[in-house]
C-alpha cells in the first residue's frame, strides 16, 4: 500500500478490511485472526505468522 499521498496531508488513509474471515490467504479454513488489521489465517498460516519472533495480536475465531 503506496501511503506516499498521506506524508504531506492531513487526510487519514483508509485501511483495506479483510471482507471474508473465514478463509486464510492460501485458501484453506481460517481459525485464528492475526495482526493488528486482524488478518483471516488457518493454522499453518498462523504458525508461521507467530514464529516471527516479533509479539503479534491474535484472537481464535469460535466455531
Amino acid at each position: 500500500m503506496n501511503l506516499d499521498r498521506f506524508s504531506q496531508s492531513y487526510e487519514t488513509p483508509v485501511i483495506e478490511t479483510v471482507d471474508d474471515i473465514n478463509n486464510c490467504g492460501c485458501g484453506k479454513q481460517a481459525e485464528w485472526l492475526v495482526y493488528e488489521d486482524k488478518q483471516p489465517h488457518c493454522s499453518e498460516c498462523f504458525r508461521e505468522a507467530t514464529e516471527c519472533g516479533e509479539m503479534v495480536e491474535v484472537q481464535y475465531l469460535c466455531a
